[in-house]
């Protein structure tokens, strides 16, 4: 797929991720929302998988932006990381247990 059909399709995913909140469906509606955020930003994700701590502490700082639209990206981009072996390993993660 290339990034051109990425985009569409990623806007696809964030339209009806809108609409499962309208529906009080907020369960659909951020499984979409993190595959649109997957798609749009793929690049940035496997970036930092790669080891591009710069790009990581960039992500990270972001999650707390002013600005809700970013905030969400960058916590959603966290959110798609943190559940990738490889990034855990990478960057020493463990899992959280009450």
């Amino acid at each position: 797929m290339n990034k051109e059909q990425r985009n569409k399709l990623s806007e696809v995913l964030l339209q009806e991720s809108l609409a499962c909140v309208k529906r009080e469906d907020t369960e659909d509606a951020f499984d979409l929302l993190q595959l649109s955020v997957k798609l749009n930003f793929e690049d940035k994700l496997k970036r930092i998988l790669n080891g591009d701590r710069e790009l990581l502490d960039e992500v990270v700082r972001r999650q707390f932006d002013p600005d809700d639209g970013t905030k969400i990206i960058a916590r959603c981009m966290m959110s798609i990381l943190i559940t990738d072996e490889a990034f855990n390993k990478k960057y020493k993660f463990q899992k959280y247990e009450d």
